[in-house]
Parts: structure tokens; sequence; C-alpha cells
């Protein structure tokens, strides 16, 4: 079992389950998607102590540009001020400047850091000892979904290429999540379908409304309900 140390300004984030991973450099081992994670807060000190062991849900390569206001997750790019600041909060941090700022203190002369992300189970510190189990993969997926979202660009009123942007985007994600997590994908005109995890979605609005759609029953799923 892979074990990860913490530094005390994380802990209550961790067992209120809104830091949500880690990133480490590049090692021989990580921890591994299915496998228990072992979180401490000052591993290898007298004081050290268990925070707890989640699920593993996903690990993947990160390279995290703080000079230039970039974060390439895995298939996803965060460059605005609300992806940047969603991401930091998911790790840790109060927004994107109070990232840079840790950051910059811990990697002084580091202009591109490239290592591994490593998410876990947050749901596991709702209750202690309780993890999502069976539906790990459901809930990781969600978090995929959710992540491939928010880094849609944006567009206004008149905006068409901005609009087409948006469109392949979303379009980018549906071909993603084939590629990777086994999703399948009908279009006929309008009507449009996503069937992954379980879970089946259909809309006549876009990927962007079917990505959004299958989300909304995969956490009915989730919760407990049918989907």
């Amino acid at each position: 079992m892979v074990a990860y140390s913490f530094k005390a300004r994380f802990i209550p984030k961790i067992e209120d389950g809104s830091k949500r991973h880690t990133i480490r450099a590049d090692r021989a081992r990580h921890a591994r998607a299915g496998e228990p994670v072992q979180l401490y807060e000052g591993m290898r000190t007298r004081t050290c102590r268990l925070i707890g062991a989640p699920q593993c849900l996903l690990v993947g390569p990160i390279r995290i540009f703080v000079h230039l206001d970039r974060i390439e997750c895995g298939p996803w790019t965060y460059r605005t001020a609300g992806e940047l600041d969603l991401f930091a909060e998911r790790d840790g941090f109060e927004d994107w400047a109070d990232m840079c700022d840790f950051w910059m203190d811990e990697h002084p002369s580091t202009a591109v850091f490239s290592g591994q992300i490593i998410f876990w189970d947050h749901e596991y510190f709702a209750q202690p000892g309780v993890s999502t189990g069976g539906d790990g993969d459901l809930f990781r997926l969600i978090d995929v979904v959710t992540t491939g979202l928010v880094t849609l660009p944006s567009w206004g009123p008149g905006d068409y290429e901005g609009l087409r942007a948006y469109h392949r985007a979303g379009n980018a994600i549906l071909d993603q999540l084939a590629h990777s997590e086994g999703a399948k994908i009908s279009r006929r005109g309008d009507a449009w379908t996503l069937a992954m995890a379980g879970v089946r979605a259909s809309s006549t609005g876009g990927a962007a409304t079917l990505l959004r759609n299958w989300r909304a029953g995969a956490q009915k799923r989730f919760a407990g309900g049918a989907a």
C-alpha cells in the first residue's frame, strides 16, 4: 500500500473532503486505481498519524506552468481564472493565487513541474472508514466529466467562433471518454446518447448538454437512485 505525507495546513481540507487529490513528482511506484492509499500527517516524525486510507480512484500525468497560469492534467487543460481556482480548491488551497505562492516557495527554480496527480475517494471522509466501494469508478467518472465541463470555453451572443469552439471541445470530451473509458456514444441527427458505467443519458442539445445529463443521472445513481 502506497503512503503519502501531508503538511499540517492540508489536514483539515483532507478531513472535510474538499482536498481531493495530491500532486507528486514521478517515482518508481505511485498508488494505483482501486487500491487503498494511506494519507498521513507528519510521516516519519514522532507526531505521525494516519488521516485515513481511502480508495485511489485515478492516477495520471500533470504539468503545472505557474508563471503562465496553465495546468495540463491528462486530457484536460485549465487556463481561465475560474478553472484554475477550482483546481486549486480541490488541491487544498484557497484559490490559484494561494497555490502559486505555495508552489513557488516549494519549487522556486522549477518553471514547469511534471509529475503525477493522485485522486482519492474524498467521500470516505464523510463516514470515516467507509468508501464508495463498487461505486468508486462511477464516482471517478463523475469527477472526470465535471472537470471536462469546467474547461469548456465560454462564448456569448454573436460569438459564433466561440460557439464552434465550445461544441468542438464538448465533442473532444466525448471522444476521449469513448477512447479511454469505453463510453458508448450514438449521434443520430440532433438525438445523441451516452452510455457509460451503467448510466445512460440522451440529449438534443449537443455534447455539453449530453454530458450534463449523464452527470445528473450518475449522481442520482451514486446517491442510491435509479438512472
